[in-house]
């Protein structure tokens, strides 16, 4: 199965999923993440929502009145937080290759996104994403902790692929891709978080 396989199938699980997870998740907001992210942000910036799903983040940004943008690959997960009210802009585009210019965010979140990447794409991923942010720009990155990566299997015969890490690859990887690390706190039980700031380009 090759890398987009996967990340097809990882799709279509949430598609098929989309209301279960949203009523699921949708009012277990990361306050405090939230919190810590947008105070280095510029009052009134904009923000990209780095595989936003249903939307729950971008909607808590927009309430504290950042521009929000949300990017997806799950039009089903997108739908069901219009549904619930979310109303900022989105469209279905991979974060692997963004249609946005660059330098043009203040900040982005990736909240649970790059998880489902394969291994050999997260450094790109993070490059196409410092891409598009302006410098001094912020990142909020949440990872899976472990090694290896693999299928975790739902009912119905679904599955998601995931990519585990440690909290030293990552930061290793934010360095290589454009990005100067900042702070790294554990989410137990099995995540990490990161916050970085886009490098000043030369």
């Amino acid at each position: 199965m090759g890398k987009d396989d996967v990340i097809s199938e990882t799709v279509a699980s949430y598609d098929i999923t989309a209301e279960q997870y949203t009523e699921e998740w949708f009012d277990r907001g990361l306050d405090d993440h939230l919190a810590r992210f947008a105070e280095m942000l510029p009052q009134g910036g904009c923000v990209l929502d780095v595989g936003g799903g249903h939307g729950r983040d971008s909607l808590a940004l927009a309430l504290m009145g950042f521009d929000m943008f949300l990017i997806d690959l799950s039009t089903r997960l997108m739908a069901a937080g219009r549904r619930r009210g979310v109303a900022v802009s989105m469209a279905q585009a991979d974060l692997r290759f963004m249609p946005f210019r660059d330098a043009c965010f203040d900040g982005l979140w990736a909240c649970a996104s790059l998880v489902h990447l394969p291994r050999a794409d997260m450094a790109p991923a993070l490059r196409e994403m410092a891409r598009v942010t302006a410098p001094g720009g912020v990142l909020f990155l949440s990872m899976r902790t472990g090694r290896g990566s693999g299928w975790e299997c739902l009912q119905g015969g679904l599955r998601r692929f995931y990519t585990y890490c440690s909290g030293d690859e990552v930061i290793g990887c934010l360095t290589e891709s454009g990005w100067d690390p900042l702070s790294w706190q554990e989410d137990p039980p099995h995540w990490f978080s990161v916050l970085s700031r886009r490098k000043e380009i030369p």
